[in-house]
Order: C-alpha cells, then structure tokens, then sequence
C-alpha cells in the first residue's frame, strides 16, 4: 500500500515522495528459537528480549543447566513464563527447554530419557490441538542408536497425536542438507546417516523445515518443522543472545489461535484503610458474651471466633481487585533504543555480509549489553539504597522474586510419565 502527502502550500517545487506504509504483523501466536550456549548468565538479556518481542513460547537448546540451578536465576518470575525445563544429568552442557506465557498451559509435558527432546500440548479452538517439542542434538552424537532413537521419540510426537499441528524446534546440528531440495549436499561435516535421519523424520511426519537462512555462520542449524507451514505469517534471525553465543535467534510467527487461560484476580484487603476502632468495639462485645459461653464444645467455640474475624474483616475492611503485572520497571528508553539498533544493525549484516557492517553491528552488541548492565545496575543501586528504610517491602520483593520459583505446588509427573502444571489434572495425580 502506497501513500502519498500533500500540503497545500509545497515547499520544494519538486512533486513529493511517495512513501510506503509499512506492513504491521499481529501474530496470533509467536516463537522464538534460541541456542543459549548457557542460559544461566543471561537473565538480562533474556528480559530485554522478551520485552521488546514478546514471544508466546521460547524453545531453549544448549542451556547447560543441572538441578542446583533454579530457574528463578535466569528467568525472573515477573516476565510472566511457565518454564519446563530438560537438564542433562552428567554434563553441564546440552539440554532443553520451553518457555510458556503464563496465559497459555502447556499440558502433557512430557521428557525423553534416551534423547534431549522435550515436548508438550497446547489446546487450540474446537477441541483441536497443538504439539510443541524442543529437540538438541549434540555434534558428537552421530551414532545409530542417538539417531535411531531421534526419529523414534520424535515421530511418535504424531504416532501419538494424530489430526493434530505439530511445531518441532531446536538445534538439529545437520549443516548438510538442502531444504528448499530436501537433499543432502554431502558430508562436508557430518557422516551421511545424520542428514538421512532428519531427512526422513520429516518426510515421515510430512514436516516442512521452514527456516530459509543460516543461523551460525553459513550453516542452517537451528530449524523450526512444522506440519502446517500455511499457517507462517513470517520467519525471521535476531541476534544472538548475549555477546559469546553465535547462534542467531529464530523468530517465527504463526496464525494458530491457542485457547488463552483467563488471568486469575485475587482479593486484597486494604488494612491501612481498615477501620480499625469499629472492628476493636465489636470484638470487645464479643468476647464478653464470649466469656460467658460455658458450656460449648471446642469446635463450637473455634467456629465462633472464626465467623465474627471473618464477617468484621468482610465489613470493616476495604478490598480491591488485582492480578500479576508483568513488567520489566528496570529496562528504560535507552536499553529498548540500543535494542532495536542492534537488531537494526544485524539485519543489514545479514544481508550485505559487508565487513564493515559485521564491525558496526559488533560495536552495537557491545553497547547494548553495556546499557542493559548500566540500567539494571541503577535499577538495583535505588532499590537497595534509597528505598531501603522508606519502602522496604519493595527491597525484599525483589529478593524474594530471585530466590523462588512461582508459588504453588509445582509441575507433577503423573504414572505415565507426563508432567502436569494445571491444577486439576495435578489434583488427581
């Protein structure tokens, strides 16, 4: 669509510009794909990602993570995620994770004990369903029985979920093939059974690999296979996360529609306002007709108590309505502002590969995460110091959101395997 603006007295002589409105994308549902290459360091830039994208789900490979490591250390609770999290046991390297907005459920979690895939389902409009795998596969697992179990584990995502869209992310490390041929161009880096078994995979599950550009250097390792590719709206790289990783992020937008949870409010009594002197009255008449009550039972006399505290606090103390905010109060103008110029800047890297512009989109990266550090320091610097005596609570909010995980019993793992976050199927278990 093209525009063009007039005035009605022109300053230049010459006919006007015509520009070109910008296309907007309003993704029903929107992914990311990231190669963390250790996640653990990066609890910033992964809240300075989320606040300028705001994906629905993120898929995480290479998180090196081990149970020692809470969540809470690298994914904030504030950022409003649900993360399912699949360590490798005996190695701080590999593993894999997923990422959910809290108004989604991912259900039927369920973890590979053979491979590192992780996958879960997402309920769609009319009973239909969507399936969410996160998949790593290291470099040196080229052996018959990872690549065997590979396709196995991730074709049964189907076998076991029929008439269902499935969306397959991760690090596949198969720099040899060519998925606009469905070819393997050879076995320049890995032997020729390791294309063949993700060549297969996806012909088995009729998947469509649709990440069209190099993610490390001029290799297209992390893919996003999908069974409805009709469903893309677009794909696109970000920048790597951090400033060691090399992997760039994936972002992919889709039209699927999920069945979004309503966000729970919660009652909050207000008793700054509460008045205190009417509930002091009533409570002393009570206890007078109280005391002269011999002859009840114990139960009877808790249940009494119990009843007066709670209709004197429903009369006399004032209530509102509230649910979690999920906001990012540290990330300023700045911070977004060299965000987007680091984006900006990688984008037309990307397309020219002019090594002036790798130099500026460098230099970039280099700032941001300086203006992310220097924002979150001042951040830090004004809870702790100048709110200390005056707010406290502020302070120890804080430190209580980077010491838990989300409150409420966590994700149980049923008899059949599968891990479950919603709380009525967690009942039951």
């Amino acid at each position: 669509m093209v525009s063009c603006k007039y005035r009605d007295s022109p300053e230049a002589t010459s006919s006007p510009k015509c520009t070109k409105n910008k296309q907007t994308y309003k993704p029903s549902l929107r992914i990311l794909n990231i190669n963390f290459q250790s996640i653990r360091k990066k609890g910033l830039n992964i809240e300075v990602l989320v606040d300028t994208t705001s994906p629905d789900i993120i898929i995480g490979t290479e998180t090196w993570l081990s149970d020692d490591i809470k969540t809470t250390e690298f994914f904030s609770n504030d950022l409003g995620y649900q993360v399912y999290r699949h360590d490798r046991n005996k190695d701080p390297h590999g593993g894999v994770l997923i990422a959910v907005k809290d108004n989604l459920e991912l259900l039927n979690v369920k973890k590979s004990k053979t491979i590192e895939l992780i996958s879960g389902m997402i309920k769609l409009p009319k009973t239909k369903k969507l399936i969410i795998a996160g998949y790593y596969r290291p470099p040196g697992r080229t052996d018959d029985l990872y690549l065997t179990n590979s396709h196995k584990e991730i074709t049964d995502l189907k076998t076991n979920n029929k008439n269902t869209i499935h969306i397959i992310g991760g690090d596949f490390n198969a720099p040899d093939i060519s998925w606009e041929s469905n070819s393997i161009t050879g076995s320049k880096h890995y032997p020729l059974r390791v294309s063949q078994t993700y060549l297969d995979i996806s012909q088995d599950m009729a998947l469509e690999q649709m990440v069209k550009f190099p993610t490390r250097l001029q290799n297209t390792l992390d893919l996003i296979l999908t069974s409805h590719p009709s469903f893309m709206i677009r794909c696109k790289p970000l920048p790597p996360i951090g400033l060691k990783s090399d992997h760039d992020i994936v972002l992919y937008d889709t039209n699927i529609q999920p069945n979004r949870v309503k966000p729970t409010r919660r009652k909050i009594f207000l008793w700054k306002k509460a008045n205190m002197k009417a509930i002091k009255i009533s409570l002393k008449n009570f206890g007078e007709q109280f005391c002269q009550s011999k002859d009840q039972t114990v139960e009877a006399m808790w249940k009494a108590i119990k009843t007066i505290l709670e209709q004197l606090i429903e009369k006399h103390v004032p209530t509102k309505q509230t649910m979690n905010r999920h906001t990012h109060p540290w990330i300023n103008t700045q911070t977004r502002r060299a965000m987007r110029r680091k984006q900006r800047a990688h984008s037309k890297a990307k397309r020219s590969n002019n090594p002036s512009d790798w130099e500026k989109y460098k230099k970039l990266k280099a700032n941001t995460q300086k203006e992310t550090r220097k924002a979150h320091r001042k951040y830090i610097q004004d809870v702790v110091s100048n709110d200390f005596k005056e707010n406290p609570k502020r302070f120890y909010t804080y430190v209580k959101s980077k010491k838990q995980e989300s409150s409420g019993v966590s994700a149980l793992t049923n008899k059949d395997g599968f891990l479950h976050s919603e709380s009525a199927q967690k009942a039951e278990i």
